[in-house]
Protein backbone atom coordinates (compact mmCIF):
# COMPACT_ATOMS: atom_id res chain seq x y z
CA UNK A 1 0.00 0.00 0.00
CA UNK A 2 2.89 2.33 0.89
CA UNK A 3 3.78 1.87 -2.65
CA UNK A 4 0.29 3.46 -4.02
CA UNK A 5 1.43 6.33 -2.05
CA UNK A 6 -0.83 5.97 0.71
CA UNK A 7 -1.48 9.20 2.77
CA UNK A 8 -1.12 8.55 6.68
CA UNK A 9 -0.46 11.23 8.91
CA UNK A 10 -0.59 11.29 13.03
CA UNK A 11 -1.31 15.01 12.92
CA UNK A 12 -4.47 16.95 11.90
CA UNK A 13 -4.66 17.09 8.14
CA UNK A 14 -7.03 17.37 5.42
CA UNK A 15 -5.96 14.71 2.87
CA UNK A 16 -8.29 13.52 0.54
CA UNK A 17 -7.16 11.57 -2.57
CA UNK A 18 -4.62 8.44 -1.34
CA UNK A 19 -5.91 8.11 2.31
CA UNK A 20 -5.95 4.76 3.89
CA UNK A 21 -8.27 3.80 6.43
CA UNK A 22 -7.99 0.60 8.82
CA UNK A 23 -7.30 -1.87 6.47
CA UNK A 24 -5.54 -2.41 3.22
CA UNK A 25 -8.13 -2.82 0.86
CA UNK A 26 -9.67 0.98 2.19
CA UNK A 27 -7.54 2.93 0.13
CA UNK A 28 -9.33 5.89 -1.31
CA UNK A 29 -6.78 6.69 -4.18
CA UNK A 30 -9.96 9.06 -6.10
CA UNK A 31 -12.05 11.77 -4.89
CA UNK A 32 -14.94 9.78 -5.20
CA UNK A 33 -13.43 6.63 -3.48
CA UNK A 34 -13.44 9.53 -0.58
CA UNK A 35 -16.21 10.71 -1.13
CA UNK A 36 -17.77 7.33 -0.36
CA UNK A 37 -15.81 6.43 2.67
CA UNK A 38 -17.41 9.67 4.34
CA UNK A 39 -20.77 8.69 3.19
CA UNK A 40 -19.73 5.19 4.55
CA UNK A 41 -18.40 6.60 8.17
CA UNK A 42 -21.34 8.62 8.50
CA UNK A 43 -23.95 5.80 8.09
CA UNK A 44 -21.72 3.76 10.62
CA UNK A 45 -21.76 6.67 13.21
CA UNK A 46 -25.87 6.72 12.54
CA UNK A 47 -26.12 3.30 12.47
CA UNK A 48 -24.69 2.62 16.00
CA UNK A 49 -26.87 5.52 17.54
CA UNK A 50 -29.52 3.15 16.01
CA UNK A 51 -28.79 0.72 17.38
CA UNK A 52 -27.98 1.77 20.77
CA UNK A 53 -31.50 2.93 20.63
CA UNK A 54 -32.72 -1.07 19.57
CA UNK A 55 -30.61 -2.16 22.47
CA UNK A 56 -31.98 0.05 24.85
CA UNK A 57 -35.83 -0.65 23.52
CA UNK A 58 -35.27 -4.27 23.30
CA UNK A 59 -34.06 -4.30 27.33
CA UNK A 60 -37.53 -1.89 27.91
CA UNK A 61 -39.75 -4.39 26.01
CA UNK A 62 -38.52 -7.62 27.79
CA UNK A 63 -37.98 -5.66 31.40
CA UNK A 64 -42.18 -5.37 31.36
CA UNK A 65 -42.78 -8.18 29.71
CA UNK A 66 -40.68 -10.22 32.44
CA UNK A 67 -42.09 -8.39 35.29
CA UNK A 68 -46.08 -8.60 33.97
CA UNK A 69 -44.68 -12.59 34.41
CA UNK A 70 -43.43 -11.95 37.51
CA UNK A 71 -46.18 -9.91 39.06
CA UNK A 72 -48.87 -12.35 37.57
CA UNK A 73 -46.94 -15.16 39.52
CA UNK A 74 -46.83 -13.45 42.26
CA UNK A 75 -50.97 -12.81 42.34
CA UNK A 76 -50.92 -15.97 41.11
CA UNK A 77 -48.87 -17.43 44.44
CA UNK A 78 -46.29 -18.94 42.63
CA UNK A 79 -43.76 -16.36 43.83
CA UNK A 80 -44.32 -16.46 47.49
CA UNK A 81 -40.86 -14.86 48.00
CA UNK A 82 -41.34 -11.72 46.20
CA UNK A 83 -41.93 -8.29 47.80
CA UNK A 84 -40.07 -5.91 45.86
CA UNK A 85 -42.74 -5.65 42.89
CA UNK A 86 -45.28 -3.73 45.47
CA UNK A 87 -42.48 -1.09 46.06
CA UNK A 88 -41.30 -2.91 49.29
CA UNK A 89 -38.19 -3.58 47.37
CA UNK A 90 -35.69 -3.04 49.96
CA UNK A 91 -37.53 -2.38 53.35
CA UNK A 92 -36.59 -6.21 54.50
CA UNK A 93 -33.02 -5.93 53.85
CA UNK A 94 -32.21 -2.15 54.46
CA UNK A 95 -34.19 -2.21 57.62
CA UNK A 96 -32.32 -5.20 59.33
CA UNK A 97 -28.80 -3.65 58.40
CA UNK A 98 -29.32 -0.23 58.55
CA UNK A 99 -27.99 -0.22 62.17
CA UNK A 100 -24.75 -2.51 61.92
CA UNK A 101 -24.16 -0.07 58.32
CA UNK A 102 -24.14 3.29 60.53
CA UNK A 103 -22.25 1.80 62.91
CA UNK A 104 -19.47 0.42 61.60
CA UNK A 105 -15.75 2.18 61.24
CA UNK A 106 -15.17 3.61 57.75
CA UNK A 107 -12.37 1.56 57.05
CA UNK A 108 -14.49 -1.13 56.95
CA UNK A 109 -17.47 0.51 55.12
CA UNK A 110 -14.42 1.30 52.36
CA UNK A 111 -13.17 -2.64 52.32
CA UNK A 112 -16.10 -4.49 52.52
CA UNK A 113 -17.81 -3.39 49.21
CA UNK A 114 -14.54 -4.52 47.83
CA UNK A 115 -14.53 -8.21 49.32
CA UNK A 116 -17.95 -8.61 48.67
CA UNK A 117 -17.30 -7.82 45.24
CA UNK A 118 -14.36 -9.89 44.77
CA UNK A 119 -16.48 -12.88 46.27
CA UNK A 120 -19.14 -12.79 42.81
CA UNK A 121 -21.63 -13.44 44.94
CA UNK A 122 -23.76 -11.04 42.75
CA UNK A 123 -23.54 -13.71 40.07
CA UNK A 124 -26.07 -16.09 41.26
CA UNK A 125 -27.28 -14.63 44.39
CA UNK A 126 -30.86 -13.06 43.73
CA UNK A 127 -32.35 -10.47 45.52
CA UNK A 128 -36.32 -10.71 45.97
CA UNK A 129 -38.06 -9.24 43.49
CA UNK A 130 -35.25 -9.42 40.73
CA UNK A 131 -36.23 -10.01 37.08
CA UNK A 132 -33.67 -11.86 34.93
CA UNK A 133 -33.56 -11.97 31.16
CA UNK A 134 -34.47 -15.76 29.78
CA UNK A 135 -31.31 -16.90 28.11
CA UNK A 136 -32.52 -16.29 24.61
CA UNK A 137 -32.68 -12.83 25.66
CA UNK A 138 -28.97 -12.56 27.27
CA UNK A 139 -27.89 -14.27 24.17
CA UNK A 140 -29.34 -11.36 21.77
CA UNK A 141 -28.72 -8.34 23.78
CA UNK A 142 -24.84 -9.87 24.02
CA UNK A 143 -24.93 -9.77 20.45
CA UNK A 144 -26.24 -6.45 19.75
CA UNK A 145 -23.99 -5.24 22.53
CA UNK A 146 -20.82 -7.18 20.27
CA UNK A 147 -22.18 -5.15 17.21
CA UNK A 148 -22.29 -1.75 19.18
CA UNK A 149 -18.63 -2.60 21.06
CA UNK A 150 -17.32 -2.97 17.49
CA UNK A 151 -18.23 -0.19 15.83
CA UNK A 152 -17.57 2.13 18.63
CA UNK A 153 -13.67 0.77 18.49
CA UNK A 154 -13.98 1.10 14.49
CA UNK A 155 -14.98 4.71 15.04
CA UNK A 156 -12.50 5.40 17.40
CA UNK A 157 -9.66 4.03 14.71
CA UNK A 158 -11.44 6.15 12.78
CA UNK A 159 -11.02 9.04 14.69
CA UNK A 160 -7.10 8.19 15.14
CA UNK A 161 -6.59 9.50 11.40
CA UNK A 162 -7.02 12.71 12.25
CA UNK A 163 -8.66 13.64 9.14
CA UNK A 164 -10.77 16.55 9.18
CA UNK A 165 -13.45 15.16 6.70
CA UNK A 166 -13.37 12.17 8.26
CA UNK A 167 -13.87 12.87 11.88
CA UNK A 168 -16.85 15.94 10.11
CA UNK A 169 -18.69 13.03 9.44
CA UNK A 170 -18.37 10.86 12.70
CA UNK A 171 -19.64 13.93 14.28
CA UNK A 172 -22.38 14.71 11.65
CA UNK A 173 -23.49 10.70 11.86
CA UNK A 174 -24.00 11.79 16.09
CA UNK A 175 -25.75 13.99 15.77
CA UNK A 176 -28.20 12.98 12.86
CA UNK A 177 -28.21 10.00 14.73
CA UNK A 178 -28.91 10.97 18.42
CA UNK A 179 -31.55 13.30 16.85
CA UNK A 180 -33.66 11.16 15.21
CA UNK A 181 -32.78 8.08 17.43
CA UNK A 182 -32.41 9.25 21.45
CA UNK A 183 -35.71 11.20 21.19
CA UNK A 184 -36.49 9.30 24.24
CA UNK A 185 -38.97 10.30 27.68
CA UNK A 186 -36.43 11.67 30.64
CA UNK A 187 -38.56 9.77 32.91
CA UNK A 188 -41.36 6.98 32.50
CA UNK A 189 -44.54 8.86 33.99
CA UNK A 190 -42.97 8.58 37.67
CA UNK A 191 -40.88 11.60 38.17
CA UNK A 192 -40.98 12.85 41.92
CA UNK A 193 -41.68 9.16 42.95
CA UNK A 194 -39.29 7.20 44.90
CA UNK A 195 -40.26 4.03 43.02
CA UNK A 196 -41.33 3.31 39.79
CA UNK A 197 -42.38 -1.22 39.59
CA UNK A 198 -41.81 -0.81 35.51
CA UNK A 199 -39.08 1.67 35.64
CA UNK A 200 -36.50 -0.33 38.47
CA UNK A 201 -35.46 -3.42 36.85
CA UNK A 202 -32.73 -4.13 39.25
CA UNK A 203 -34.06 -4.13 43.11
CA UNK A 204 -31.36 -2.87 44.79
CA UNK A 205 -31.78 0.16 42.23
CA UNK A 206 -34.56 1.55 44.94
CA UNK A 207 -32.31 1.39 47.35
CA UNK A 208 -29.29 3.90 46.14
Amino acid sequence: MMDMKCKMSMLWNWNAEGSCFIAESWYANTRGKFAGSCIGVFLMVFAEQWLHRVHKQYVDSITQRRRTQYLINKLNGTSTSATAATGDCCNSNTNSDSETYANEPYIKTVLMPIIEVLKHSWYWQKLPGEVYPNLLDHVLLSLLYMVQFTFAYLIMLLFMYFNGYIIICCMLGALFGHYLFRYEPICNGGCGSAVNEFEHTDARKCCM
